[in-house]
């Protein structure tokens, strides 16, 4: 599958890939967050995404970083924690390096406005224990996109 490595765009992509490259992705309960997959590719236009950010990348996959970075696409991957060897273990399995930086980002302070094209996350507002505010979470994710 290295021929997608500069792939940009291709509305069926999510169901090509191989279930090995999506279960890295993904990393549980496949079956229901694989089809956030097939939601990106028929409501995103790829071409138009330079820079994005996931948030609260766990320690359980590759998470969307991983997918986006398969689509040539600039990513942090971010944890308010430091970011998991796991994640960076799987990362370099896909030879995407050049596509992936890690960083350690509060999600509710945000150090970058007007850089990311896309900001995505998986299972992150239910960990924003203190004093959860879900418009403002959403507030300051919409702040950094361009």
């Amino acid at each position: 599958m290295n021929q997608l490595k500069n792939f940009k765009s291709n509305k069926t992509y999510s169901m090509n890939m191989k279930k090995s490259l999506i279960k890295d992705i993904i990393g549980w309960d496949v079956g229901i967050w694989s089809k956030s997959l097939k939601f990106f590719d028929e409501n995103i236009d790829f071409k138009k995404i330079n820079n994005a950010l996931e948030l609260g990348s766990g320690h359980q996959s590759g998470g969307y970083a991983l997918y986006l970075a398969e689509k040539g696409i600039h990513t942090i991957c971010s944890s308010h924690l430091k970011t998991d060897d796991q994640n960076r273990n799987i990362h370099e399995k896909y030879n995407l390096s050049q596509f992936l930086k890690y960083e350690t980002v509060d999600n509710l302070n945000i150090p970058y406005t007007d850089f990311f094209d896309l900001v995505c996350f998986k299972s992150v507002l239910g960990g924003i224990k203190t004093e959860f505010e879900p418009e403002k979470t959403l507030e300051i994710s919409f702040k950094q996109i361009t």
